[in-house]
C-alpha cells in the first residue's frame, strides 16, 4: 500500500488532503494488523517481496 501511495504522489503530485488520507490508510492497516496479530500483507501473495522493488522504473 505504501509503495502505491508514493507512486501515485510521484506521478500526480500531492493535493492538500493527501497526508490526511495516508494517515487514515495507515491507521486502518494498523487496526487490521492488530486484529489478525500479524502484518496483513503476509496474507497477500508476493506483496512483501514486491514492496522492496524500486519505485523508479526505467523503460
Amino acid at each position: 500500500m505504501e509503495k502505491r501511495l508514493v507512486d501515485v504522489a510521484l506521478r500526480h503530485g500531492l493535493p492538500e488532503f493527501t497526508l490526511v488520507k495516508w494517515k487514515a490508510f495507515m491507521e486502518l492497516k494498523k487496526y487490521f494488523d492488530g486484529k489478525c496479530g500479524c502484518n496483513i500483507y503476509s496474507f497477500l501473495p508476493n506483496v512483501m517481496e514486491n514492496s522492496f522493488d524500486s519505485l523508479i522504473y526505467t523503460a
